[in-house]
């Protein structure tokens, strides 16, 4: 186990060990699951798995910036992340 440190000092990520392997988390991605409920105007939700990380929601847009018709490009492009 053990912290990466930003190059302002502050941890950038953190490592352990599961399942054999070594698998990376984000903290500002455990910050965006923690807060984007109180930030997203459209209803939405944030579900997190061993290993997924769901978002759920209804509405006209995603209230987080995300160009709609970028994403069908993407879509369309077979990009899948």
């Amino acid at each position: 186990m053990g912290d990466r440190r930003a190059p302002a000092g502050s941890a950038g990520s953190r490592f352990h060990r599961a399942h054999g392997g070594v698998k990376r988390i984000l903290l500002c991605l455990v910050a965006c699951c923690l807060f984007l409920p109180l930030i997203v105007t459209t209803p939405a939700q944030a579900e997190t798995t061993t290993s997924d990380l769901v978002f759920s929601g209804s509405g006209w847009g995603h209230g987080v910036g995300l160009s709609q018709y970028g994403a069908r490009a993407m879509a369309d492009a077979g990009d899948s992340t």
